[in-house]
């Protein structure tokens, strides 16, 4: 089966490289924005993207933000029935000051960090969506995805992926089946290569939960444009699209505690840009205050607003202190990740050989 895309013509001219002043505060202003319970539709930045601006094809209460249920505090986003384009017309997130993709498309950064909690708002219902990261242009959809069907045994989560050995072509794959009366939480990270056969996407479904899920396999969506002869499409924001125009018995889902994290690797998975949001009508808490906020700081209580991670332990640097014990630990450069029991970093080898001989 083959999904269907809009062939558009895209941006060409991409914001690039780490992290600056300008750039956080646009992170600071967003994560800090309030929602009020009505339509979603150009509230902080989402709406229908380009050129049609709108959420299309939606009745009153499709797609507004809601009191009826939350992952977490006290507001959700319930995404009903709306428009099923491949392009513009659905939900496109806030557009991030920088992108991801493959480096030689001029991206801001080469890794995708999705994460959302979502809930079948009628079980068994039938109702299907799906997310993708959206466009630069912010006029299609692109690179990973996650689709939702709301099924009489539970909310199924599939993805699609290559054809083997016909990346023109397409297959679905099961990533796990949930239950339909229940918050349930998606992690998506994505590496983006050259090769866009290498772009696997790690699929974490209940992170912590007994009955967590972990999966990997490449998205269809680079490789089938390459195969066609199209251009690349780098990512700026999220995309949300639903399977049906305007059904009154399809009720669809509730999402919450929605994130876009742009890393940039060959900057020890620095941030380059981050959107987050709970929907809330106060804002979400950022201990630190650093412009990141808690539910996705990966130092809550040590500001770090470009939330570098050298080792990728899902740790920041600025609070991950790994005290050297032993000598070994010191060789092949292990001397530049390690500390003193005081959080105080080595000068060199030597050094750190040395405190874990002598202690100084």
């Amino acid at each position: 089966m083959k999904p269907r895309i809009m062939k558009k013509k895209i941006l060409t001219q991409l914001m690039s490289g780490l992290v600056s002043a300008m750039v956080l505060f646009t992170i600071a202003a967003r994560v800090q924005a309030q929602y009020a319970p009505t339509s979603l539709d150009g509230q902080n930045g989402w709406n229908g993207g380009v050129p049609c601006v709108i959420f299309v094809n939606n009745d009153a209460g499709d797609e507004s933000v809601t009191t009826a249920d939350a992952h977490t505090g006290s507001q959700s986003w319930r995404y009903s029935r709306g428009y099923g384009s491949p392009g513009c017309g659905t939900p496109f997130s806030p557009q991030l000051a920088g992108s991801v993709g493959r480096p030689s498309s001029g991206a801001s950064g080469d890794i995708a960090v999705v994460r959302f909690a979502f809930k079948a708002v009628s079980p068994g219902d039938g109702s299907k969506q799906n997310i993708y990261l959206g466009s630069v242009s912010r006029d299609e959809r692109t690179a990973s995805n996650t689709y939702l069907e709301n099924t009489p045994s539970g909310v199924a989560l599939y993805m699609f992926a290559p054809a083997p050995g016909n990346p023109c072509d397409t297959v679905q794959n099961t990533i796990a089946t949930v239950s339909a009366g229940n918050w349930h939480t998606v992690k998506m990270t994505t590496l983006y290569h050259e090769d866009v056969s290498l772009d696997v996407t790690t699929y974490v479904i209940d992170a912590g939960q007994p009955g967590q899920v972990t999966y990997q396999s490449v998205s269809w969506m680079h490789p089938w444009r390459q195969c066609n002869g199209l251009p690349y499409v780098p990512g700026a924001s999220l995309k949300f699209a639903s399977a049906f125009d305007g059904d009154p018995a399809i009720n669809g889902f509730y999402y919450d505690d929605v994130s876009l994290e742009v890393l940039k690797s060959s900057a020890s998975n620095a941030a380059v840009a981050t959107f987050f949001t709970s929907f809330e009508l106060t804002p979400p808490a950022d201990t630190d205050a650093d412009g990141v906020p808690d539910a996705i700081d990966n130092c809550p209580n040590t500001p770090n607003p470009d939330q570098a991670d050298a080792d990728g332990d899902g740790i920041g640097d600025a609070c991950d202190f790994s005290v050297a014990v032993n000598k070994d630990q010191c060789k092949n450069g292990g001397w530049q990740t390690l500390f003193r029991a005081n959080h105080t970093p080595f000068k060199n080898q030597g050094d750190c050989v040395s405190y874990t001989s002598n202690g100084k």
